[in-house]
């Protein structure tokens, strides 16, 4: 344990007042008796004179922790602010926001806060302001990022962010659960230091299923069976399949023929909107939902006539009747179980306009051999089990888009390379087939491997000899089928 160098110093105390401005100097010079914050590994601790004075006598290889956590640096040196240090952002806090009993479960599985669980914000706070969240009875559950000034925030929609989330109270045992003590316990064998746990501290990925290290972030969204992470690295992912299934497709975004208005509304879940709003010779009023806002683009950053909302395709808003010109969704297959298709193309049907374009990308499976073969049997068992359509999905879609009413369908199926024999397509439809495996992991853990894995190991170096297999296949590939059908001019079912 050490004092902070003076570029470490300045990264922890510009973090800290973000959060508490001029309050900062309540924390070293207070009262009682004098502060400092020390370094130990990676982690910053705030901790009283006395106590470093007692911790002299303890060697530092047997030390865990001394006083109070405040965060941790990273590898590349930026400083986090850890869940630990709430009770002092608490005391301090210049800009706070008081959230509703019906929004403290989601902030506490890691959402961010909306616009319809605010119950109260400081006046006057800025845009990107830090704030400390607590419920309407004054009890701290976390601190966060404001995504709108107090003025914007008043105009907003009740789906829209108000604060991104950064930590919550209940984030304290699931970082715990990834830190070096957990993932080596053997490492504090015969260290006389007491480690307290909590008995109810272990996600289900931790108490069934096979044993696992790497961590991702998943939805908290309850009922749903989506199986993909919502974190940075996801996001990166999405961003590659987009761009692969735009030259896969001719670089077309919209495929419906159909020229989009300003007047016009669009419907998606995200990167797709964006695209559409490059190529759009008009400027139409474009909406993105998804379950999990964690991968929503920053507010600040979009057009005006681009906005996100957190919802389902499940159960769109009422008040979308008939709505919307196009309506698009991309990989559908990851999120939804058999009896929930029919009930999302349905509420497709439902927001579309008379004459409006529904337009489907699925999955039609990968090809390249044994290796890859065995993780796909390995993703249909655990698709079997959760209840989603990963084995055949494509071949229902035409008649789900029927019986629900929907003509003039056009189904395209195309073929994305796996593998460097392909060049840079099939490097980066490799890539993304990769990100695919590694974010299915922990679910595909979960579910105990199936029969077909046995260790975390064992499907580190499968994914691995599939790789190898893909650059070494010619013909490998990933088949996408896009599905275009329109909503008659004039329809039969009235409630539509």
């Amino acid at each position: 344990m050490r004092p902070l160098t003076d570029e470490e110093s300045k990264a922890v105390f510009t973090k800290l007042a973000n959060y508490i401005g001029k309050n900062l100097v309540h924390l070293i010079d207070r009262p009682d008796e004098p502060h400092c914050f020390r370094l130990h590994k990676d982690r910053v601790f705030y901790v009283s004179e006395s106590s470093m004075r007692l911790a002299i006598s303890v060697a530092r290889p047997n030390l865990v922790s001394l006083g109070t956590c405040f965060g941790k640096f990273s590898k590349s040196g930026k400083f986090k602010l850890h869940v630990t240090s709430l009770d002092y952002l608490a005391q301090y806090a210049k800009y706070k926001v008081w959230i509703k009993p019906n929004g403290e479960m989601p902030f506490l599985y890691g959402n961010h806060v909306l616009k319809a669980h605010l119950g109260r914000i400081t006046e006057d706070t800025p845009e990107h302001q830090g704030v400390v969240v607590y419920s309407m009875n004054d009890v701290p559950l976390g601190f966060g990022v404001t995504a709108r000034s107090t003025v914007d925030t008043r105009k907003l929609d009740p789906t829209s962010i108000i604060v991104f989330h950064q930590a919550d109270v209940g984030e304290y045992l699931r970082d715990e659960c990834k830190s070096r003590l957990f993932k080596d316990p053997g490492a504090i064998k015969g260290h006389y230091n007491l480690v307290v746990l909590s008995s109810g501290g272990l996600s289900n990925s931790q108490m069934t299923g096979i044993k696992h290290i790497e961590r991702r972030q998943y939805t908290q969204a309850v009922g749903t069976a989506y199986a993909f992470p919502h974190d940075e690295e996801e996001r990166s992912r999405l961003i590659l399949q987009s761009n692969l299934l735009l030259r896969t497709f001719d670089g077309r975004v919209l495929h419906a023929p159909i020229e989009l208005k300003d007047r016009d509304w669009v419907l998606e879940t995200g990167i797709w909107l964006q695209d559409l709003l490059k190529e759009a010779m008009a400027n139409p009023h474009c909406i993105g939902v998804d379950l999990e806002p964690k991968l929503f683009a920053n507010p600040s950053s979009l057009p005006s006539n681009l906005r996100f909302a957190v919802g389902s395709v499940t159960n769109l808003p009422i008040e979308w009747t008939r709505k919307f010109t196009v309506v698009h969704q991309r990989l559908l297959i990851g999120g939804l179980r058999r009896q929930e298709w029919d009930q999302a193309i349905r509420e497709m049907y439902r927001v579309l306009k008379p004459g409006g374009w529904v337009q489907l990308f699925e999955s039609g499976g990968w090809k390249a051999g044994p290796e890859l073969a065995k993780h796909s049997e390995l993703l249909y068992r655990f698709s079997d089990d959760q209840g989603t359509m990963w084995r055949n999905v494509t071949t229902h879609i035409p008649e789900l888009l029927g019986r629900c009413g929907f003509v003039n369908l056009r189904c395209d199926t195309r073929t994305t390379p796996l593998g460097s024999w392909a060049g840079e397509d099939g490097v980066d439809g490799s890539k993304n087939m990769i990100e695919i495996m590694r974010g299915l992991k922990t679910p595909l853990l979960k579910g105990g491997g199936y029969g077909l894995v046995n260790t975390e190991a064992e499907y580190d170096e499968l994914v691995e000899r599939i790789r190898c297999e893909m650059d070494n296949t010619p013909g490998s590939g990933a088949l996408w089928t896009m599905f275009l059908a329109q909503k008659p001019e004039r329809h039969i079912q009235s409630n539509l």
